[in-house]
């Protein structure tokens, strides 16, 4: 809590080995994720964040979810990250990680070319309030390229003409 991470994730590494199943492992896994994050050792975090997410609901799930699903998706393990993302959706009360989890889902079914799901989130994408321009942009793409995979050229079209009017970037030029 004072943010001293250097000196404690060795206490919560002796603890956790200690008591594995203690009545504050799963605080003493989010906080040593957390230092470990601070710290830069992502690999650490990550053990402790899913240690987190894999116990029942508790008030580090949602903040270990975040972390754990940008993580993981950074790795390209995109199944794996769409099935956080997905928790982290029906969870989620900050509405950061509402928006971010439909991002997420946007992105791993883009990637994971599941195209229906794809097109579902991007336009997920485009209710949230206050969303950049930037991600209006890979939204309207999205859809353009999973309607394209479908042969549904006249859907992909209108999405490709809304995005070459908007976009002064490479996406409006493509």
């Amino acid at each position: 809590l004072e943010q001293d991470c250097k000196n404690v994730v060795l206490d919560f590494e002796k603890y956790i080995q200690k008591f594995p199943n203690g009545i504050f492992s799963t605080e003493a896994n989010f906080f040593k994720a957390e230092c470990d994050y601070t710290l830069g050792n992502f690999d650490a975090a990550l053990v402790g964040y899913e240690f987190v997410v894999n116990k029942n609901r508790n008030q580090y799930s949602e903040q270990s979810l975040a972390r754990a699903s940008d993580m993981v998706f950074k790795k390209q393990d995109y199944s794996k990250a769409k099935g956080y993302y997905l928790q982290l959706e029906s969870i989620a009360e900050n509405p950061k990680n509402n928006g971010a989890s439909k991002i997420g889902l946007m992105r791993c079914n883009h990637l994971l070319k599941i195209d229906e799901e794809a097109i579902a989130y991007a336009t997920k994408v485009l209710a949230i309030e206050n969303v950049s321009t930037e991600l209006i942009n890979e939204a309207h793409y999205t859809i353009a390229q999973s309607y394209l995979t479908q042969q549904k050229y006249d859907d992909a079209m209108a999405e490709f003409r809304v995005l070459a009017s908007s976009a002064k970037s490479a996406l409006g030029a493509e």
